[in-house]
């Protein structure tokens, strides 16, 4: 079935390459200096900051290093625009339109001596954000969040951004980790902080029993209707308000059709009680999460990722009465 998903990428038009962890391994694996069809701003892992403690937005921000691969043609800006986004209400009437934050140019990056290619820190603040977007302090909820779209414009006309980049490019957990597009989450304290271990070095998460009813699995049709069980880890992130590492997002829908999980990369976001799904599986899909229901036992919800999978989730926590009851 990796086979089969690997065609659909590729009869999309986009190439895939192999997965690497560091600049001299990746420009070993694929000549990134040589690419003439494309351009991109590369990720570079772990993010610094990607969620927004509520109770202090005066110092939240995100921030992530990142790289410029301008294909061999020169870049000539990068833009980054902010956008509000309104997760609360049904229509999400408070939902702003993008503003442009700022705009760096080449003089604004230094070379990555690995790679050779322009590097710089990549931080936004929530007040610069509001201040963009003409918005006061008073103006945002908690469980709302901000986005951050980058645009990389080149000498010869053309643009990228995460609207015209494969799903492969845009990967997180991939060798090009080039999403273009970032959110910042408003989160209040998470009230699962207290109860799920820290995926670091000394503990390894929390273990949850789930039972997957599958609704949509278009790379293996037999296990669509079928429902699958077991047990998935899941880690809070040190450092982080409300992130949550997620060792199967699937929830075993991968193994169904005979693949893995691998080196995906999706977070469980808690943004004052409202759940959601951040990061992207090992290629390149994202993953959306729909509140179903919540006894305090039991945590069921949808999801469905951007390749058309999906399924309904039943999640048990460790004990009876375990999940807050503010959850949704």
């Amino acid at each position: 079935m990796k086979k089969i998903r690997f065609l659909y990428i590729l009869l999309a038009g986009i190439f895939i390459i192999p997965s690497c962890t560091d600049d001299e391994k990746l420009n070993q694996n694929f000549p990134l200096n040589g690419l003439t069809n494309g351009a991109f701003v590369r990720t570079l892992l772990p993010v610094i900051s990607n969620s927004a403690n509520f109770f202090d937005l005066e110092n939240a921000k995100y921030e992530v290093n990142i790289e410029v691969n301008d294909g061999g043609v020169q870049f000539t800006d990068l833009e980054v625009f902010v956008r509000y986004v309104d997760n609360l209400t049904e229509e999400g009437e408070n939902s702003t339109n993008e503003a442009l934050l700022r705009t760096y140019v080449p003089g604004d990056f230094t070379t990555n001596p690995d790679s050779g290619l322009p590097r710089r820190n990549l931080t936004v603040t929530v007040p610069e954000m509001i201040d963009a977007l003409s918005l006061d302090m008073e103006d945002l909820e908690g469980g709302n969040s901000f986005t951050i779209r980058l645009v990389l414009n080149l000498s010869d006309g053309r643009s990228f951004t995460n609207t015209n980049t494969g799903v492969d490019l845009r990967a997180v957990g991939g060798a090009f980790a080039s999403p273009f597009f970032y959110t910042l989450p408003l989160v209040c304290p998470s009230e699962l902080a207290a109860e799920i271990d820290e995926d670091d070095d000394e503990k390894n998460g929390t273990d949850f029993e789930y039972v997957n009813n599958i609704t949509a699995s278009p790379f293996g049709p037999a296990c669509s209707g079928t429902q699958v069980a077991g047990t998935v880890n899941i880690g809070a992130v040190p450092g982080e308000t409300g992130v949550y590492l997620v060792s199967d997002a699937s929830f075993g829908l991968f193994g169904c059709i005979n693949d893995s999980w691998g080196n995906g990369e999706v977070f469980l976001l808690d943004a004052c009680g409202i759940l959601s799904f951040d990061g992207s599986d090992k290629y390149g899909g994202t993953y959306n999460l729909t509140f179903v229901s919540n006894n305090g036992t039991d945590l069921v919800f949808d999801w469905i990722n951007s390749f058309g999978e999906g399924g309904t989730v039943t999640l048990t926590g460790p004990e009876a009465d375990w999940w807050p009851p503010d959850l949704k």
